[in-house]
């Protein structure tokens, strides 16, 4: 099973998965920063025989950016956006105002030379 919902979705439906034996592929990885829910699907993964495949979601984007570094990439503008729905759950809904709809908010903002 792909999961590509949210991290929600993950908490919600990950360890039901593995209890099934299945596979999951993972793209909100975010959610297995959760100690407690990693460990539970981990346990039903080695209780069930199921697998996960943890995926470089938007990290692959990261990844690329390692590498053309190497290649001598020296400056990047990185800006994604989503909904701000699909933050509930996770540490950006202490920073901002999930409910009031707003748009362009910054979560998170890095620079680096």
């Amino acid at each position: 099973m792909l999961e590509c919902a949210s991290q929600q979705a993950v908490a919600e439906f990950g360890e039901a998965v593995m209890q099934r034996g299945w596979t999951l592929a993972v793209i909100s990885t975010g959610a297995l920063a959760d100690a407690g829910l990693q460990q539970r699907i981990q346990q039903a993964s080695r209780d069930h025989h199921g697998r996960v495949w943890v995926l470089s979601g938007a990290v692959a984007g990261m990844d690329g950016l390692a590498s053309a570094r190497e290649g001598g990439l020296t400056c990047v503008t990185y800006q994604a956006s989503k909904s701000p729905a699909s933050w509930r759950g996770s540490p950006a809904e202490t920073l901002i105002d999930l409910g009031c709809g707003q748009r362009g908010a910054g979560v998170l903002r890095r620079q680096r030379a």
